[in-house]
């Protein structure tokens, strides 16, 4: 058998530091659950757990069977992520697990659906096998996102190796940023901007996706870009062509930037002015005039119009004086009961518009 001495630099980097589990026991039969690979396992679904640091590796059990790997975390409810399960190809004694990853990463860049964008979710969290790491590229700069400390602790010291896998895969960065800190975590410290593009549509980050966009990649939301929302801006792109196109909540514009492009007249609101001013720059950094404007009057000879205001507001004004939408795009609704409200709210003050798409 082939010694794990013989593997690539990148990968014993990876394998870093040695892998001696933890061990922590189920307190009750969840067999069924994680040999179907749910990455998940709670603090109270566990014993055993004594003091283990934060994003050490632990071997998961019930009874003497050997169900999973994953990293601990003291701090979270969520007490362990699972990475491996007996029977994968990649496990936590082998090196291949960091070329898969990096594999993975260069067909997803390759595919037609991200041909033309320099703006992209490298690793997604669960969805690639690293939970609590997401990283988003913007162009030749990336930044990382750790969901808790004990995901910090497991993936930070993995990130070089992860990266120089990704190089050997035909995408190599210059730097990676810590969200939301700018801490530069490899390679080189970001400059303030950088443009990227997605479909056609330039956006300048300040470090974004066909459009040029301007994304704060230190103190943005999300790591500067809601590079996840490609799929719905794709959808929207769709449906603009010719309409009438309402972004509530807009931040910098990516949803109405994206209509505009499919030849759509857009209305962008947002009470940040700000965030309001980088969306009037994205609009120009793709050769479009966008004007902020104070009344509906103004509005209407502005082919994209720009309104910092509460959306609220700016809807129940709207309902007043019977202004029409062909689509209406609402915020962001993830579950939660105040996310309901707001789209329950916001379909109520769009029901005005009859056959308003929403």
């Amino acid at each position: 058998m082939r010694s794990h001495w013989a593997l690539p630099a990148c990968a014993l980097a990876f394998l870093q530091p040695c892998f001696v589990p933890e061990k922590v026991w189920l307190t009750k039969d969840l067999r069924k659950s994680v040999k179907a690979k749910h990455p998940w396992l709670f603090d109270r679904a566990l014993r055993g757990q004594r003091q283990i640091a934060a994003g050490s590796l632990v071997s998961v059990h019930w009874k003497q069977q050997l169900l999973a790997w994953g990293f601990y975390d003291p701090y979270s409810p969520l007490k362990v992520r699972l990475l491996w399960w007996p029977g994968d190809p990649e496990t936590p004694d082998n090196g291949a697990w960091a070329v898969r990853l990096a594999r993975a990463a260069a067909e997803r860049r390759s595919g037609t659906e991200l041909a033309g964008c320099s703006g992209l979710r490298l690793l997604h969290g669960e969805a690639d096998g690293t939970p609590g790491l997401v990283l988003d590229a913007y162009d030749a700069f990336a930044v990382c996102g750790f969901d808790g400390r004990g995901a910090e602790a497991f993936w930070r010291p993995r990130l070089a190796s992860i990266v120089e896998a990704f190089a050997d895969a035909g995408y190599a960065l210059q730097g990676v940023l810590r969200k939301n800190s700018g801490e530069t975590l490899w390679g080189k410290a970001a400059p303030e901007t950088v443009v990227f593009a997605e479909h056609g549509v330039r956006y300048e980050v300040l470090e974004r996706h066909g459009c040029s966009r301007k994304a704060k990649l230190r103190h943005g939301h999300k790591t500067g870009f809601f590079l996840d929302q490609r799929p719905n801006r794709k959808r929207l792109r769709e449906l603009a062509e010719g309409k009438d196109v309402l972004d509530l909540f807009s931040y910098t514009g990516g949803f109405a930037l994206a209509a505009a492009m499919q030849g759509a007249a857009t209305w962008a609101v947002d009470q940040a002015p700000k965030a309001m001013e980088e969306c009037r720059r994205n609009f120009a950094l793709n050769g479009l005039d966008a004007k902020v404007c104070r009344s509906f009057d103004q509005a209407s000879d502005a082919k994209h119009a720009l309104f910092v205001e509460d959306c609220w507001d700016f809807l129940r004004r709207a309902a007043d004086e019977k202004k029409l939408f062909d689509i209406a795009w609402p915020p962001a609704c993830d579950g939660r009961r105040d996310s309901s409200a707001k789209f329950n709210g916001t379909k109520s003050l769009l029901g005005t518009y009859g056959d308003a798409q929403l």
